[in-house]
């Protein structure tokens, strides 16, 4: 009776994606990194057989999710404690790992790499793929729009040039001596290089006067990236 040796040799397919809420941050915010797993089998099929009298085949197997790691870097932190255990999943089917990290106040503008580790399979194999983290510092932009023909009124261009969208912008504006309406413009959510124009009416604080000569205005932006408040 003549026997064969036969080694099995499992490939764990797990394909990663992720997303970042907000999708760029600025310095200083939190943001929420989704990191979605799927197990790939049975798009190309995983496991084989080899050995002597024996053929490579193709199997569609459940993958177990042991543990995964985020690594952050000295200005990305995590947050969130790393995951154990989590579980099953078939083939096709997902599951998601959410991780809260932080930049810092004096982060640059550019793209980062956290390196993420997936431990799997149920050869305990480890995956290895660095997470891209896009930050960047630009802020509310504020312009003069064409001016009013009336000293009583100040128009102002107000444009989000970031990538991503703002929410719950509001611009105060202030001057000594003079008394704005609206006291503040709540504009809401700005979507990437959009532009708003506002007006402001204008007159002075002490009723009993008027405006004269040249007036120094200054404004403020107050908006959300994300869950973090900036102000500008």
């Amino acid at each position: 009776m003549t026997s064969s040796a036969v080694a099995y040799e499992y490939h764990m397919p797990v394909n990663i994606q992720c997303t970042t809420t907000p999708a760029v941050l600025m310095p200083g915010d939190e943001a929420l990194l989704a990191i979605e797993m799927q197990n790939g089998a049975a798009s190309y099929g995983v496991g084989k057989d080899s050995g002597s009298g024996s053929t490579a085949q193709s199997s569609i197997l459940s993958t177990p999710i042991n543990k995964t790691v985020l690594k952050g870097t000295p200005y990305l932190k995590v947050l969130t404690e790393d995951y154990k255990n989590l579980g099953m999943i078939g083939p096709n089917d997902k599951i998601t790992a959410y991780y809260k990290i932080k930049a810092s106040e004096n982060i640059t503008s550019g793209t980062y790499l956290l390196n993420f580790q997936v431990q799997g399979g149920y050869d305990m194999i480890t995956i290895n793929r660095e997470i891209p983290i896009k930050v960047d510092s630009a802020t509310v932009n504020m312009a003069r729009a064409e001016s009013s023909t009336s000293k009583q009124s100040f128009n102002l261009n107000v444009a989000n040039p970031r990538e991503n969208t703002l929410n719950a912008v509001t611009i105060i504006p202030s001057a000594k001596g003079i008394k704005f309406s609206p006291d503040e413009y709540y504009i809401g959510t700005m979507d990437p290089d959009e532009v708003f124009t506002i007006s402001f009416s204008l007159e002075a604080a002490d009723r009993s006067k008027q405006l004269k000569g040249d007036n120094n205005i200054s404004f403020t932006a107050k908006f959300k990236n994300g869950d973090t408040w900036h102000q500008s």
